[in-house]
């Protein structure tokens, strides 16, 4: 697999029109630097499945024309993505037909598709399966009257933060009530002895995260601080998962620290957004009325197999255990070192292909020898934020997507990150179905225990926290339960030059050696695989007679 465009190989191409320059103004915005070459390849640049997403929802409000994920990956550049756009006869059938606009009543609006599979599917489990605890140490001069009007301006903005759900005649309801002061309890350890303070204070709060929240008619935002000192706390915002994603973690942090700015210096806050999650929620089930439904129906259909488990993988006995996921997690952490960070990013460029496509290539790889099997199937989370407006939405917009990669045919790794390709572009082409209406029209059987079958997450993440708080110094703190899920997690952090490895894992699967075991030699497979492409993956680490001497057959 060669590119198509090397960054050295082609002199700097500067826009030569219109569209050309919009091009580049929408790719300067979205990357946060300036972009000048209509030639350099949008992977060369960076360019993200999110970042993509939202190039292309600017694209279709500046330019009237609607453009999707795999049209801007296969037009591979700027030059060429204007060529294909000036073909266009104008905004194509599908997302843009439906208007997303604030519906008049909140009374009585839908959740979405995948919150209603969430509200069935976690109906009966443990609450550590459905809650986000994020933690946070402060140290400095807090003003705890400035971040409780910020925490309850943070419930008065975003309504799913004070919205239960519920089952009803109606259908799956978003019950959203009006604002009030959020409470912000204060736990006091300053009378503790001072060696223990810290302890004491992190057992409350995690025994607090490990307590069930009540969807239907209790509060699905708790936030809780323990003070330790004069100029020391511990503080815990707990969610539902119903209520938000990844994202919109993010954007709270990031907004808790403005609202917190404002109100410790006597400021307004900034008016609440226009659209809310709710409203977003009913259009999706508007969206998914269109003719758009059959297509990704008649797609999924086509790349999965309704008559096998749509995430289970056949598992070595070492790694069998009862259907049931359990209840504690396990993880490990490493980094992969500066020098082979740089090959892997290098080597991604040279594939023409995103940073996700080259890992979810070596975890295919991974997967396939731990299960020794050639269809391997991935899940991985997709954003969903293919508008302008809800890129800053906060609410449960994400969902799991399926990649299912056929490694059979002894090919080499560029072979397989060739084809992981063409999976990715196919499936987020389709992926505004989301994962439970996949399961549901797919596989009914498997409609609300999707989850419970063994699968294998991959995905990038930037661990780092978003919450800044002006004269205090901010650091994470694990508070969360360390429940597992999903059966195993490979994650890489991309928020440094040194890529770092995490693996989460059931704890009931995996134990400590086990987990460290797969660290070991995942590092040792994309350290091969990058440095020797061409190799053929079944002359890749770790060798099949080592995945049965430690983990038995499958």
């Amino acid at each position: 697999m060669t590119n198509p465009r090397a960054a050295s190989d082609l002199p700097l191409q500067r826009p030569g029109g219109d569209l050309d320059l919009q091009l580049c103004e929408i790719w300067s915005e979205v990357l946060g630097r300036p972009v000048r070459d209509v030639s350099a390849t949008f992977t060369d640049m960076g360019t993200s499945s999110l970042l993509a997403a939202m190039a292309a929802a600017r694209i279709y409000d500046r330019l009237g024309v609607h453009v999707d994920l795999t049209t801007i990956f296969r037009s591979r550049t700027i030059r060429a993505l204007a060529s294909s756009i000036e073909r266009a006869s104008g905004p194509a059938a599908g997302t843009r037909d439906v208007p997303l606009v604030a519906s008049p009543s909140r009374l009585g609006l839908p959740m979405s598709f995948f919150q209603e599979w969430r509200f069935r599917a976690d109906e009966g489990r443990p609450a550590p399966q459905y809650t986000i605890a994020l933690g946070y140490e402060l140290h400095g001069d807090l003003r705890i009257d400035a971040m409780r009007d910020a925490i309850s301006e943070l419930a008065r903005r975003h309504e799913p933060l004070r919205t239960n759900y519920d089952i009803t005649a109606a259908g799956a309801i978003q019950q959203i009530h009006p604002a009030s002061a959020a409470e912000l309890p204060v736990l006091d350890f300053r009378e503790s002895a001072e060696d223990l303070r810290r302890a004491d204070a992190l057992r409350v709060l995690k025994n607090a995260a490990a307590q069930p929240l009540d969807r239907r008619t209790g509060n699905v935002f708790q936030p809780m601080a323990a003070r330790l000192a004069d100029d020391r706390y511990l503080l815990m915002l707990r969610l539902d998962r119903i209520a938000v994603d990844g994202t919109s973690c993010e954007i709270l942090e990031t907004e808790l620290g403005m609202l917190y700015a404002r109100f410790a210096d006597g400021r307004d806050a900034p008016d609440p957004p226009a659209l809310q999650q709710a409203d977003w929620a009913s259009w999706q089930r508007q969206l998914l009325r269109t003719p758009r439904l059959a297509g990704a129906v008649d797609y999924w259909r086509r790349t999965l197999d309704g008559t096998r488990p749509l995430l289970e993988l056949r598992l070595p006995s070492g790694l069998r255990s009862p259907r049931a996921p359990g209840l504690r997690g396990r993880s490990a952490s490493r980094k992969l070192g500066t020098d082979l960070s740089g090959i892997i990013r290098r080597r991604a460029r040279e594939a023409d292909v995103t940073l996700f496509m080259y890992v979810l290539a070596a975890v295919n790889t991974f997967i396939a020898r731990l299960a020794a099997q050639d269809i391997v199937t991935i899940l991985s989370p997709f954003a969903n934020r293919t508008r302008p407006e809800l890129e800053r939405m906060v609410g449960c917009l994400a969902h799991g997507v399926i990649y299912r990669t056929d490694l059979s045919g002894a090919p080499s790794f560029n072979d397989v990150v060739a084809r992981v390709r063409d999976v990715c572009l196919g499936a987020w082409q389709h992926q505004e179905l989301p994962i439970s209406e996949v399961a549901r029209h797919v596989r009914p059987v498997s409609y609300l225990t999707l989850y419970d079958e063994f699968h294998v997450f991959c995905d990038l993440i930037r661990d780092q926290p978003s919450l800044r708080i002006a004269g205090v110094d901010v650091a994470p703190e694990e508070i969360g339960t360390g429940a597992a899920h999903p059966s195993l997690a490979i994650l890489v952090d991309d928020g440094t030059e040194n890529l770092g490895l995490i693996m989460r894992a059931d704890a009931d699967r995996f134990d400590d050696s086990a987990l460290q075991w797969c660290m070991r030699e995942f590092s040792r497979l994309i350290d091969a695989a990058a440095r020797e492409p061409e190799q053929r993956i079944s002359l890749l680490p770790p060798a099949p007679d080592l995945v049965r001497q430690r983990f038995g057959s499958t």
